[in-house]
């Protein structure tokens, strides 16, 4: 009976787990950030390179809050200026 509740009783093992890094775009290299975020409005937004890389003339403008590749859209229809091609 004591050895049943030995096993019971034993500590668990804590691992501890290490937090992936969080994916940010890439900061496009000719615009310096004065703009406004596209998504929320917010100033002083950076100007991002869109993740697509069949896209590579899209600039995104993301604050920090929104500068994952999650609030990126691939809209195929999306232009340059932020218009959309008919």
């Amino acid at each position: 009976m004591d050895e049943a509740l030995g096993v019971i009783m034993r500590p668990a093992r804590v691992q501890s787990a290490v937090p992936a890094p969080r994916a940010i775009l890439e900061r496009h290299p000719m615009i310096s950030g004065t703009g406004r975020c596209a998504i929320c409005g917010r100033r002083w937004a950076q100007a991002y390179s869109h993740p697509n890389p069949l896209r590579p003339g899209v600039v995104l403008w993301r604050c920090a809050r929104h500068r994952g590749p999650r609030f990126a859209r691939d809209d195929p229809k999306a232009a340059l200026g932020g218009g959309v091609y008919k």
